[in-house]
């Protein structure tokens, strides 16, 4: 039976092999040093190996049988070559087999960190920012550390195989190497994994430590003790958080929202440091983190780390901070809750998740609902040296509660504007403020509008907010009328998508919900929620919204709604990824 299923799940993945995939694409950080590309090694060969001959394939293309998106990618535009371009009629799967198949014995193209024995022999000798493409027996092998590498090395691949005179497919360059410029603390003539130890500062958990054991225990068959930092130091370790290790300075620079979420992986000789923020879930991130990049047996089957490894972020936050490719510009709304509504809204934490989750999704402007006067204290304090405000002030000289925040070093303000509603509860909150910005990398214009309906704290508003709808449109309007750029519309609206305050808004400017008409959608679910308590993803009628002008071409749409956000607000951030007309 097991077989049976393990048949049909072949099967169905060969079917989804050739179905419609979305391209992915992110922002890779190099490390492991500077310099310029070395030019790949090759070795020609005398015999050319025939992968195909008469329309009938030789040899098969395998990939790993849990690859990461881009190791699929490069798959298949292996496939593509082979049975596309070349007519070559090339069997494909992944690296499972019958107990009783000989492995050895099979003619095959290994793709990535294959499970079969010659590849994982020769990934120890791949260099860790290079590749090899090498025949080991009766295989072929396209390895690299990495996906960036991989799909270089596959570009590599295709020039390399040719169809012959007799119309046979053959493999016409032998081996092909490519060194990389970086430097990596493990080698073959260096320390092992085996070597290492996790020592852990004696005052505080091993429960960091033995789940970055256990994860490389899964990954790469080493067991590592797990120690306190009482014990007497030895040259290789792995050393978590802050213990009797660490030199002076190893946390310079660390400030602000850094010390608090913030991480540092640095490598000092064979030791290797995982540096963390004082907040008390600080230490588990700064572990995931270094999990999340380091250990990646879907890539590689060995492990290793720049021997000048230094790297600072922010942890914590799941969602990919890369804008999307093709995307210029990132617009956010959050209604970052004032803690003059909620006893339990105490800013403490709270302003540093709030600061650190503008510093790592860095939009170019934002929305930012519910700014007390203690919060534009709180943000200029700790997002001041990278973001300032429009409107900060209503025109009685109070603290508007509906700002906007743009990014310093991204855009410039042009104009600037603010409205008070005719209607509504407090004009501190009920009011348009809006602001006309010019990209400083391409002198793109763009508006950017934010905006705070009343709500139903003490019945029903709707017709207040449908008269704020009504007066937020004809604003809108002349803007559109005005400076013919796109206009983008953030808000705690305080009504759903299939509201008549929403719809009234729409309909009288034509505009879009990126929600629902994004070329790439995650998360489209509702975005008020009780402090620090999940909400159910059955229900997607939100009242956060960015509402974009027809002309705006809106790439990306997203919810930040994981275990990060939830003791920061009752409302999740979202945010859109634009390319700017």
């Amino acid at each position: 039976m097991k077989t049976l299923l393990r048949q049909i799940s072949l099967v169905m993945s060969l079917v989804l092999l050739f179905g419609a995939v979305s391209l992915m694409s992110s922002c890779r950080k190099k490390e492991g040093g500077e310099g310029e590309s070395k030019a790949p090694e090759t070795t020609e060969s005398t015999e050319p190996i025939v992968l195909s001959s008469g329309g009938k394939a030789v040899y098969r293309i395998v990939r790993p049988s849990n690859p990461t998106n881009r190791t699929l990618e490069s798959f298949k535009s292996v496939i593509h070559y082979f049975n596309s371009d070349l007519d070559a009629g090339m069997e494909i799967g992944d690296d499972w087999l019958m107990p009783d198949v000989d492995a050895a014995s099979l003619k095959e193209i290994l793709v990535g960190n294959v499970d079969r024995a010659e590849c994982r022999e020769l990934y120890e000798e791949v260099p860790f920012d290079g590749y090899v493409i090498k025949p080991v027996g009766n295989k072929i092998i396209i390895a690299a550390h990495n996906d960036d590498m991989l799909e270089e090395a596959v570009t590599v691949f295709r020039t390399m195989v040719k169809k012959s005179e007799n119309g046979d497919i053959v493999l016409s360059t032998l081996t092909v190497r490519k060194d990389g410029t970086g430097t990596f603390l493990f080698g073959k003539d260096g320390a092992t994994l085996a070597d290492y130890r996790i020592v852990y500062a004696s005052g505080g958990s091993d429960k960091n430590a033995k789940q970055l054991a256990a994860k490389l225990k899964s990954a790469y068959g080493v067991d590592i003790p797990v120690v306190s930092d009482t014990e007497a130091p030895t040259e290789c370790e792995f050393v978590i958080g802050i213990t009797n290790r660490n030199k002076a300075g190893d946390l310079g620079g660390m400030s602000g929202v850094y010390s608090k979420f913030g991480y540092r992986f640095t490598v000092n000789e064979k030791k290797i440091y995982i540096i963390c923020g004082d907040a008390v879930i600080s230490e588990k991130m700064a572990v995931d983190e270094f999990i999340n990049m380091y250990v990646t047996p879907k890539l590689s089957p060995v492990f290793n780390v720049p021997s000048d490894l230094k790297l600072d972020g922010l942890g914590g936050m799941t969602s990919d901070p890369a804008l999307i490719d093709g995307a210029d510009t990132r617009i956010m709304s959050f209604n970052i809750l004032s803690e003059e509504w909620d006893p339990a809204a105490v800013m403490a934490d709270r302003d540093y998740r709030v600061a650190a989750t503008i510093l790592n999704y860095s939009p170019d402007v934002a929305g930012i609902q519910e700014i007390s006067e203690k919060w534009y204290s709180r943000l200029t304090s700790l997002i001041g040296a990278e973001y300032d405000f429009v409107g900060k002030n209503i025109p009685s000289g109070q603290y508007n509660y509906t700002g906007l925040i743009y990014n310093k070093s991204k855009v410039s303000v042009v104009e600037s504007g603010m409205t008070l509603y005719s209607v509504g509860n407090s004009p501190r909150l009920r009011l348009l403020n809006w602001g006309l910005f010019e990209s400083k990398s391409s002198g793109k214009r763009f508006i950017v509008c934010n905006t705070h309906y009343d709500a139903n704290h003490t019945g029903d508003h709707t017709p207040i907010r449908v008269k704020q709808a009504t007066e937020m449109a004809e604003i809108v309007n002349g803007l559109v009328e005005k400076y013919k750029v796109p206009v983008f519309c953030c808000g705690d609206y305080n009504c759903t998508e299939e509201s008549e305050p929403f719809g009234t808004f729409m309909k009288l400017t034509g505009f879009k919900d990126p929600k629902f008409t994004a070329a790439k959608i995650d998360n489209p679910i509702k975005t008020y929620h009780k402090l620090g308590e999940a909400v159910s993803r059955e229900n997607n009628l939100g009242i956060d919204h960015i509402a974009c002008s027809p002309d705006a071409e809106v790439l990306y749409y997203n919810t930040l709604c994981g275990k990060f956000w939830l003791p920061i607000s009752d409302h999740f951030p979202i945010y859109i990824d634009v390319n700017l007309k």
